[in-house]
């Protein structure tokens, strides 16, 4: 048998170890049926999906677009910290 160690938030801990406890079953056998789980189908037993990458914004984009411009003109490129952050909020 192996140990694996993972960290949790002292209250998700409690709050989970209250959860299962209700079940009948302890933390360590709650993530061996997970792990189990996993193993058997395959998948992780519910969606996990990914925010769209800011980066790839139209705003972004278009700024990147300018500046590869001014870049290949030859054009020192320079912002303030107050000008990149009205970009990364735009």
């Amino acid at each position: 048998m192996a140990t694996v160690s993972i960290r949790l938030d002292d209250q998700e801990k409690s709050q989970l170890e209250t959860l299962v406890s209700n079940m009948g079953l302890n933390l360590s056998t709650f993530f061996q049926i997970y792990a189990k789980r996993v193993l058997h189908d395959r998948k992780i037993p519910f969606e996990i999906t990914a925010l769209d990458d800011p980066f790839y914004s139209p705003c972004n984009i278009k700024q990147l677009d300018k500046a590869t411009q001014q870049a290949k003109n030859g054009q020192v490129i320079r912002k303030t910290m107050a000008e990149l952050e009205a970009m990364e909020n735009a």
